[in-house]
């Protein structure tokens, strides 16, 4: 814990939490380091301490980093000695502030990852950020999908993976039997019916968009097993 001195005792510059907790504790002493600082390196020392706070989330550090940068004008060389991390990651994190603010809304509440944030960075137009963002968001994208995306890429591999996909399954041909028997049942029931049959074996399928239509289609098998029996 940090401390400088007041005319009252000692004002607490950063580790405040290791003092809640140690009240709870109910200790009456803890280490602290006392220093002789003015307002303003207070503020820098409590922004440092809050920085290296393991519950804060990107944009919140990015936001402190910027602030260090251009209120206490530090370069990023002692930013990077202040909060104990290391050159690349302050400067990642500094580029989230050039994200849109609806983009640097995902990253805050974590819809997003530093990891897809590389990627959409490489996107200079806010637009197309956002939209991928929304993208991420609503699909549950991975890392590597947004940056197939982004080097567009995504589009030949889902072309090339369905060409693929469709030379590896064989195309079927129903016999002139099976399509009339397909056909009657579908003007039956009143929807689409397909037959699979393959060596004596197979699957009808009877297509339904909603529960109105399930009831009408039961309704009518209904009738027409009760018509056999």
């Amino acid at each position: 814990m940090i401390v400088r001195p007041t005319s009252k005792g000692y004002k607490i510059i950063a580790g405040e939490r290791r003092w809640r907790a140690s009240q709870q504790l109910g200790l009456t002493e803890i280490p602290a380091i006392v220093k002789n600082v003015d307002g303003l390196k207070t503020i820098e020392l409590a922004l440092v301490e809050n920085i290296q706070r393991e519950d804060l989330n990107p944009m919140e550090k990015a936001t402190a980093y910027y602030e260090l940068k251009t209120n206490f004008g530090l370069t990023q060389e002692q930013i990077v000695t202040k909060v104990g991390q290391d050159r690349s990651t302050v400067a990642s994190t500094l580029r989230l502030l050039d994200l849109s603010e609806e983009v640097q809304g995902y990253v805050s509440r974590g819809t997003i990852s530093i990891g897809h944030v590389r990627s959409l960075l490489s996107l200079k137009d806010s637009i197309k950020q956002k939209q991928l963002s929304e993208k991420i968001a609503t699909d549950d994208l991975s890392v590597r999908d947004v940056e197939l995306i982004v080097s567009g890429k995504k589009d030949q591999a889902d072309s090339t993976k369905e060409a693929k996909e469709t030379q590896l399954t064989p195309k079927l041909i129903k016999s002139p039997q099976i399509i009339d028997l397909e056909d009657s049942l579908r003007r039956a029931v009143g929807t689409k019916v397909s037959i699979i049959e393959k060596k004596g074996k197979g699957r009808i399928t009877i297509e339904f968009s909603n529960n109105d239509q399930f009831e009408s289609i039961i309704g009518k098998l209904k009738t027409l097993t009760g018509s056999y029996s």
